[in-house]
């Protein structure tokens, strides 16, 4: 079944709560993951440590049950995404939800958002706050309790003087407080680009686990910053 989060029925809502309730309030979270493979150079395709749609394939195709996923997609590739996902499913009884984006941007796009960059900046700065507090709050209305997020991109990058500076820094905060209460022993660091923001805001409601179905950095890289693991192999 593949549903469009932000306009669900009273029976879809009744078929997500349900699905909660089976999982335990745990869902699979994928930002933006195709969008690098359709629109990156050949390149930097070939640099990648592993395809994302590959992944996927191999993802669908278990046996076992899934806890419902949610798909943030840009809405360029939105509606090839659908499509994708239908192939994906065959006739599997899965639960994917999928939430229109700006192209560049984490964040749920409640009314169309402009696909040129500088009108696109605009609307993110507008309505960043009010739309993802809205998603989370319906969300968590539905049941979600705990995210395994992935998809692309996932930058990880030591914090600067001008990240310390930043007005938005509380924002990270629920990430932080979350990540050293898994033992984390160095949170000087920033979770960027839109998986890393997504992180930050989900973290404000919800347990959050970044996962190895990330790119260019992934939760192998998150656990050597953070002091647990030792560096992943390359």
């Amino acid at each position: 079944m593949i549903y469009q989060l932000l306009e669900l029925s009273q029976d879809q809502e009744c078929t997500l709560e349900s699905a909660l309730q089976e999982s335990e309030g745990e869902v699979l979270f994928f930002i933006h993951p195709f969008q690098l493979e359709m629109t990156a150079p050949q390149k930097t395709l070939d640099k990648l440590p592993f395809k994302i749609i590959s992944k996927f394939i191999e993802l669908f195709k278990q046996e076992e049950e899934l806890p419902p996923v949610i798909i943030f997609e840009d809405v360029r590739l939105y509606d090839w995404t659908t499509k994708i996902m239908e192939v994906f499913l065959e006739k599997k009884d899965r639960l994917v939800l999928l939430v229109p984006t700006p192209p560049t941007f984490a964040m749920p796009a409640y009314s169309k958002p402009p696909v040129s960059k500088r009108a696109e900046n605009r609307y993110c700065l507008r309505y960043e706050d009010t739309y993802w507090q809205r998603f989370l709050d319906y969300i968590g209305w539905a049941g979600v309790k705990k995210v395994f997020l992935g998809g692309t991109s996932l930058e990880l990058y030591r914090l600067t003087k001008k990240d310390l500076d930043d007005p938005r820094l509380p924002l990270y905060q629920p990430y932080y407080e979350q990540r050293k209460s898994k033992g984390a022993r160095n949170t000087n660091y920033v979770p960027a680009r839109c998986v890393g923001t997504a992180a930050v805001w989900l973290s404000t409601m919800f347990d959050v686990e970044l996962t190895n179905f990330t790119l260019p950095h992934n939760r192998a890289d998150l656990l050597y910053i953070e002091s647990l693991e030792p560096a992943p192999v390359t």
